[in-house]
């Protein structure tokens, strides 16, 4: 999807967030880079629901299960959130490593299942040889 095309629906579904905040930059990166997973415009409207607050977390590890241990350690309250879009960037695409990190995240935030929305993730190939997660959360007020 285009940046522009992603950009105007942010605004219309949020008109409140700064088009230049690290939230907004983390859901163009999603929406609008090169997948490896395909992205459905569907989480990006859930993701912008009305009355909650947003924030970017970027976790570096040495494999993306690493990095989302290290999201769990410096960051318990992550699991409270009411959704969460997250990306990977990874220098070597291991999807054993990948389906690893989604399944201890997935333990954590199964906490409070049920007004969890969206839960997206995607990966995408590093340019550099460092392992990356994105998580962007949407917390409820």
């Amino acid at each position: 999807m285009k940046r522009q095309h992603i950009l105007k629906i942010i605004q219309k579904e949020n008109p409140l967030l700064e088009t230049n905040s690290k939230v907004v930059k983390g859901l163009l990166d999603f929406f609008g880079g090169e997948a490896l997973l395909k992205t459905e415009v569907k989480d990006l409207i859930t993701f912008l629901k009305p009355n909650c607050l947003f924030n970017k977390i970027e976790i570096t590890g040495d494999s993306a299960y690493d990095c989302v241990q290290q999201l769990l350690i410096k960051h318990p309250l992550v699991s409270e959130a009411k959704g969460s879009i997250r990306y990977y960037h990874i220098p070597k695409i291991d999807w054993n490593d990948i389906e690893k990190a989604e399944s201890k995240i997935g333990d954590a935030f199964a906490m409070d299942i049920y007004d969890w929305e969206p839960d997206a993730f995607s990966v995408f190939k590093a340019q550099s040889k460092t392992y990356k997660l994105h998580i962007l959360l949407s917390l409820g007020l």
